[in-house]
């Protein structure tokens, strides 16, 4: 009887060192840090030129130094693609995790310029039209996501923002006058990713 109750007060010794045992933290420390991603974002707006189609496809990379879990500051490059234009937005932003866990909310705020990538719109047969110009504007991105630590420094990310872009459009007539449309895209984008 004396051996079970010592045997039994070892298990339970040992089964609770076991549970205060925390598994490794995976989170990067400090060092670069790249989140790469891919997104759509809708609207229920109705896009340029009457078309329905108000979602876009997003691609981003934002390519920072971590100075601790919860602070990251560093430089985005991306490219949306709008139903007439395409955007590269380079920017300049901040991001960190909430929490320091191998699962943790984490959050991230962009500003920059979009520029377009579209070389020249389209009419409906296809054909360049010569006299519209597309330009690119200001982009505020706040987003907060869920990150997923699968390997030291390595995660998987979950992201739900808000995109600002604003662009204008830009058409000449005969006899020197100018036409401008300012365009603001509102979108709220859904992205998944990989953070290393």
């Amino acid at each position: 009887m004396k051996n079970i109750i010592i045997l039994a007060l070892f298990n339970l010794l040992a089964f609770n060192q076991l549970l205060a045992q925390e598994t490794k933290n995976l989170q990067k420390q400090k060092g670069f840090l790249s989140m790469n991603e891919i997104g759509v974002m809708v609207s229920n707006e109705s896009a340029l030129y009457g078309s329905p189609n108000a979602q876009a496809i997003s691609f981003h990379s934002f390519n920072a130094y971590q100075a601790a879990p919860a602070f990251a500051i560093g430089l985005g490059v991306g490219m949306d693609s709008y139903p007439d234009r395409v955007l590269m937005p380079l920017t300049i932003g901040f991001s960190g995790d909430f929490l320091k866990k191998n699962i943790t909310p984490f959050y991230r705020f962009l500003i920059g310029h979009g520029s377009v990538l579209t070389k020249k719109p389209t009419d409906n047969s296809g054909f360049p039209t010569q006299d519209i110009k597309l330009g690119g504007g200001l982009v505020v991105n706040p987003s907060i996501g869920l990150k997923v630590y699968i390997a030291e420094g390595k995660a998987f990310t979950l992201q739900l923002g808000y995109k600002f872009q604003e662009a204008f459009t830009e058409q000449s007539f005969r006899g020197g006058s100018l036409n401008r449309q300012e365009v603001t895209f509102r979108r709220l984008m859904f992205a998944i990713g990989f953070s290393f």
